[in-house]
């Protein structure tokens, strides 16, 4: 094989990696909330069940991060906001991954979508634990995710999609 041979050969063998790379579904963040009420987060996620019914057999992963001061429960708190909120709207669950992300400077929940063939997103957490001050624990049994009706209410009674 002579050079130009060669030349030509590694050319379309990049062509090809490149156009594969391109053409390959990847994962997206879709939003990140930060301290914030439960209009703001039921927005959030309103527009992120839009967007999951528009890609079907999408996933949604769910990153919440405590802060530098994290209240001891804080986390749990938002999976259980989040729950009812998915139970609320009648969501398929199994179409929703939350995971306690680790540390951040400040609370975060992040939310990514994952389409099919994609690989899944994974949380950075950017704080060793060892820099978190923990304090007494979350008042809020549950964050809202939501605007309406008593949460304690709606926690006691609620019962898991499947």
């Amino acid at each position: 094989m002579n050079l130009k041979s060669i030349l030509i050969l590694v050319i379309l063998v990049a062509a090809t990696s490149i156009a594969a790379q391109e053409t390959a579904p990847v994962s997206q963040l879709f939003d990140t909330i930060g301290k914030s009420n439960g209009e703001v987060r039921s927005m959030t996620f309103d527009a992120l069940f839009m967007q999951m019914q528009n890609i079907p057999n999408s996933t949604a992963y769910i990153f919440i991060f405590c802060g530098k001061v994290c209240k001891y429960g804080e986390v749990e708190s938002h999976i259980r906001g989040i729950e009812l909120k998915v139970n609320s709207r009648k969501f398929d669950r199994s179409r929703i991954v939350i995971i306690n992300g680790g540390y951040r400077e400040k609370q975060e929940v992040e939310i990514w979508t994952q389409p099919i063939g994609a690989d899944p997103p994974f949380p950075r957490s950017t704080l060793n634990i060892k820099n978190v001050t923990f304090s007494k624990s979350n008042a809020a049994l549950i964050e809202p995710y939501d605007c309406c009706g008593s949460l304690t209410t709606q926690w006691k009674t609620f019962k898991p999609t499947k």
